[in-house]
């Protein structure tokens, strides 16, 4: 049982920092707008794939159960 809880436990840590990160990237990327910058190229690729997967790894925390989510 001490390793199911630990599991959660990171699970739910990753996560959060991938909630945390997706949050940072989108304000940047109004920022940047806001101030009259865009990311170019390799880097909008990037930023893009980026965003795209952190919306994917979200959507399968959002089919888990509650109690699969929590420790």
């Amino acid at each position: 049982m001490q390793e199911t809880t630990q599991l959660n436990t990171l699970t739910n840590i990753v996560f959060v920092l991938t909630d945390v990160l997706e949050t940072n990237l989108l304000e940047m990327q109004q920022q940047y707008k806001k101030e009259g910058f865009e990311l170019r190229h390799d880097s909008k690729r990037n930023f893009n794939t980026a965003i795209a997967a952190i919306k994917r790894l979200k959507s399968d925390v959002n089919h888990c159960s509650e109690s699969t989510q929590e420790n």
